[in-house]
């Protein structure tokens, strides 16, 4: 106990010191909690927008619904009786669902939606799609005829609230059903695949549609926490059997899932890295502390004091200081989490990069709302305990095994720098202070070894971080225009919102003429995209249809690249359709069989052709693989009666990062006012988003990592000064100027920067060139593919980068010294070398 008390009195005996190394500890605290609060708060907020609207918590289907969801699939509430959800802990209300494909129509066109029949009453209390109504209002209890349907969707057949549709589809046991609606609503998820897709009706009117006599498709629940699921979906599964599945919100919107387990892997190499640079922190400035104060632990010793009771000594300081400064972050961080998770934080155009993670997306907030978890807390302060006695452990040793006598001489803690060699004397003779720099510098090899190392430790997670950033964002922007938009297309300026095929370009084949003489443009590809289903005499699936060149397409996108079965389209081929592996899993067909492919031609008329499956591709990406078919542009043409006639012309350039002037010369060579040439961003805008959201993100880890580093360095250089206090007035006191004094530490924090920051390059140069070729599988890391992206991410070293890096990382480490220089040059000789 009596060492305990000395430890916490050498604390407030040198306040300055012990408030600098409380400084650098709890800003590494605060740094930790404040981007594990906002991951966290982000994780939730992605969770609750994207469950809340549709999916709910949990879901109760018959077992193969959720890969096929098939009406052959149905049964009864009665069936499920035995769960007594309504008592069911955990569980704050749930709703049942009838949900069917069926075909929309209008005056003017039709569309294939998935049709869903909700209980108004009880479906509010599960989910929000009420809340998303911006024109007309909600389905009620009572009030059938009714339908709500998204925005995009109310566009392109050009309806409005009051509006009459018509709907037919197949029922349960061979039925059909043909009913009238009057538009009720129109509702706005901001997610256009699902808004397109989807249309809601009573669960009356849903049960008459499709003669289900009372039967339902789902249950969908909401619970009072979602991770409640994760339990109680394998709890009510057990007692369901193996005829029945129920799915936690991870089964039912994988993509957040996946997209959540990419923000873990990334905030857990970002803890490793700052964690890292806490330790060092705290190793530097205790050992510091401890070269300090040499010839006190020389006296103790002398006195009596055993090595261990040193040992201890220094380490319960070391702790005293992590703990004291873990309690200080800890409050830095709480007072504004707990605010911003009440008032919330604004994410601005952020908000919509989540909408391409599910296609039964929801409309995302404008805010962000922190949230500090308490076994995050109970975590940090675990990893902070356990750094900082590690850190103290052999800072705590070297004092425990010091020499008395030369301690008390001041000998131990430094080395005598000398050299005899012509370069040395050199150097000494015309650089007085580099040499006085270099020799301090090695003076005390472990400190210089530390901070170095921490510099060095920062340059390399810059290094890394950046440049798996830089490949990842390459991949997200390459898969997706290679799958299928290129990196621009020309259309009709009102395409992209009707889909309809009247809208088509006027002369084709000038344009694509007029193309081929802009050396920026490496290949051009007409298109045909049209709205279609197909089916098997067992399935039917909604799906666009696109009619491409077999040999120009290859040059655009790499699609053909994908086919994993089969092979890829070729001229003269015109019964040949090439389908993504998930689509044909749903139809259960395989290579060489028929499928009917149905869609609206240009007249308006619906058309149906019998083709073979030819190829099927499998691209990673879950909207491609199940969305997509692909026809020669001859067979979509005579199909769908367009003649000559295309939808769209797909470019890809030269160089992606100069887009924006050849679209420039692109425009010149159109001459219809009604046509347009959209880049990716504008064809893929939530991909562009997510684009942006990462990059910020990573903007912001390499911000804190440089800004961890600058007050490492700073810390480091302020208790040097303090160490040096006597030897800087002995300076002062024979005449050195003040600005001698400054330029020497800066020289000194200069070196350190410089090696630092050249050790760093190699290192992260090193790990970052060992996984170019076989690149970072994010399965191995806890993670999966998210949209446009593959399980493995291949590093890109930015050169550019790294040369600001290497330029602005040594300036900061500069800057950093310069309050701990003008300090030692503003000191007074006569004090300074009373010192003690």
């Amino acid at each position: 106990m009596q060492i305990v008390n000395i430890a916490w009195r050498n604390l407030q005996r040198n306040k300055r010191r012990s408030l600098l190394t409380l400084l650098a500890t709890a800003t590494g605290v605060v740094a930790l909690l404040a981007i594990w609060s906002v991951f966290d708060g982000n994780a939730l907020k992605m969770i609750q927008d994207q469950s809340g609207v549709f999916t709910g918590h949990l879901q109760i289907h018959r077992a193969g619904y959720d890969r096929d969801p098939s009406l052959d699939l149905t049964f009864t509430p009665r069936d499920i009786a035995e769960l007594d959800l309504q008592s069911a802990p955990g569980v704050a209300a749930f709703a049942p669902r009838l949900a069917g494909r069926a075909l929309i129509s209008s005056e003017n066109s039709s569309r294939g939606v998935f049709l869903v029949g909700v209980h108004p009453r009880q479906e509010t209390a599960v989910t929000t799609l009420h809340e998303r109504i911006t024109n007309g209002q909600a389905l009620e209890d009572g009030e059938n005829g009714g339908i709500l349907i998204g925005k995009p969707l109310a566009k392109a057949l050009k309806l409005v609230v009051g509006d009459e549709v018509a709907v037919v589809t197949q029922g349960l046991r061979g039925s059909f059903g043909s009913q009238r609606y009057r538009v009720r609503g129109i509702f706005d998820t901001q997610n256009e695949a699902a808004d397109n897709a989807q249309v809601f009706v009573t669960l009356e009117d849903a049960d008459e549609l499709f003669a289900a006599q009372g039967e339902v498709t789902t249950v969908a629940a909401k619970l009072q926490n979602h991770d409640l699921s994760l339990t109680l979906a394998p709890a009510l599964g057990g007692r369901l059997g193996k005829q029945w599945e129920v799915l936690d919100w991870k089964q039912l919107l994988p993509s957040v899932a996946q997209y959540i387990a990419l923000h873990d892997a990334v905030v857990s190499l970002l803890m490793v890295v700052l964690v890292a640079i806490l330790a060092m922190s705290i190793a530097n400035t205790i050992l510091m502390s401890i070269i300090e104060r040499m010839r006190e632990f020389g006296v103790m010793l002398a006195i009596g004091t055993s090595p261990l009771q040193i040992f201890r000594l220094v380490l319960y300081e070391g702790l005293f200081i992590g703990v004291l400064g873990l309690c200080i972050g800890i409050v830095l961080v709480y007072v504004p989490v707990a605010y911003f998770s009440t008032v919330g934080i604004p994410m601005g155009a952020s908000t919509q990069a989540v909408q391409a993670m599910q296609s039964q997306g929801a409309k995302t907030t404008s805010m962000l709302y922190p949230h500090l978890a308490g076994a995050r807390v109970l975590v940090l302060t675990g990893i902070v305990v356990f750094v900082t006695a590690l850190a103290t452990a052999y800072p705590a040793w070297q004092a425990a095994r010091i020499v008395p006598v030369r301690a008390m001489q001041g000998l131990v803690g430094q080395r005598a720098v000398q050299s005899s060699s012509r370069l040395s004397h050199w150097l000494a003779r015309r650089f007085l202070l580099l040499t006085l720099a270099l020799r301090n510098f090695g003076r005390h090899p472990l400190r210089s070894a530390l901070t170095v190392s921490s510099v060095a430790f920062g340059m390399a997670a810059l290094v890394f971080l950046s440049s798996v950033g830089s490949g990842y964002f390459t991949q997200v922007v390459e898969n997706a225009t290679g799958l299928v938009t290129g990196d621009a297309q020309i259309q009709h300026k009102n395409f992209r919102v009707r889909k309809d095929l009247s809208l088509s370009l006027h002369d084709s084949k000038q344009l694509l003429h007029g193309l081929s003489r802009i050396p920026q443009v490496v290949a051009a590809s007409p298109r045909i995209e049209v709205e279609a289903s197909i089916s098997t005499a067992l399935q039917a699936e909604p799906m666009t249809l696109v009619g491409v060149d077999p040999q120009l397409e290859p040059q655009v996108t790499f699609l053909s690249k994908g086919i994993k079965q089969g092979h890829y389209l070729a001229a003269g081929q015109d019964r040949d359709i090439v389908i993504g592996r998930k689509l044909a899993d749903l139809l259960g067909v395989k290579i060489g069989e028929k499928v009917v492919v149905t869609a609206a031609n240009r007249a308006g008329f619906l058309t149906t052709e019998a083709l073979r499956v030819a190829g099927i591709f499998d691209t990673g990406s879950h909207g491609s693989d199940r969305g997509l078919g692909y026809v020669n542009l001859g067979k979509a043409q005579s199909m769908l009666g367009m003649d000559d006639r295309v939808t769209s012309i797909a470019l890809r350039v030269q160089d992606r990062e100069q887009l924006e002037p050849v679209l420039q010369q692109v425009r010149t060579a159109m001459s219809h006012e009604d046509e347009i040439v959209l880049a990716w961003q504008d064809l893929l805008p939530d991909m562009a988003q997510i684009s942006q959201v990462f990059q910020r993100a990573l903007l912001i880890v390499l911000g804190i990592v440089v800004a961890m580093v600058a007050m490492l360095v700073m810390n480091t250089m302020l208790m040097s000064v303090l160490e040096r206090t006597r030897e800087f007035g002995v300076m002062l006191a024979i005449g050195s100027p003040p600005q001698a004094i400054v330029r020497l530490v800066c020289l000194e924090a200069g070196i350190i920067g410089i090696a630092g920051t050249v050790l760093g390059l190699l290192l992260g140069g090193l790990v970052v060139w060992a996984h170019l070729k076989k690149g970072i599988s994010l399965a191995a890391h806890g993670g999966t593919a998210v949209v446009g992206v593959t399980n493995v991410v291949y590093p890109k070293i930015e050169f550019l980068f790294l040369l600001q890096a290497g330029l602005v990382l040594p300036v900061l480490v500069l800057m950093a010294s310069l309050y701990p220089a003008f300090r030692a040059s503003r000191l007074e000789p006569v004090q300074a070398i009373r010192h003690v």
